[in-house]
């Protein structure tokens, strides 16, 4: 198992860098569906800023609880935990979003026409869908 270190030292340096080049940018809106505990969402809230926004999704309420503790560990308010239902359904308005991520998710359900559609919905026109 990783030390804690170590994972932070990853999403604070690799990862966010991985998603800079990706073309996300500071003050975007960003949704990661299916977010588990939030190895993505706490490099893509260094990347989005202060002006921009992480929405981390989950059906598992126990895992955004730890999302939640540790956005309040490191300081990042632009971290936000959303609850959802095993529906395909992201709460946001259409074309709200900068970026959509659906990592390590897409490969295990059998809804992945329902998850493509919906991220499709909610990205703005040259949104970064990353599967």
């Amino acid at each position: 198992m990783f030390a804690r270190e170590d994972v932070m030292k990853w999403q604070n340096e690799i990862c966010a860098d991985l998603m800079r080049r990706s073309g996300i940018r500071e003050g975007d809106t960003v949704i990661d569906f299916g977010c588990g505990r939030g190895h993505y969402a706490f490099a893509l809230s260094i990347v989005v800023g202060s002006h921009g926004t992480v929405y981390g999704l989950d059906t598992n309420a126990a895992v955004l609880d730890v999302l939640k503790q540790d956005a309040e560990y490191r300081h990042c308010k632009n971290v936000i935990p959303v609850k959802t239902e095993p529906e395909v359904n992201m709460p946001f308005d259409d074309h709200s979003a900068d970026a959509v991520l659906i990592y390590d998710l897409i490969h295990e359900t059998d809804l992945r026409q329902p998850f493509l559609q919906e991220a499709h919905r909610v990205l703005k026109q040259g949104g970064i869908l990353w599967i």
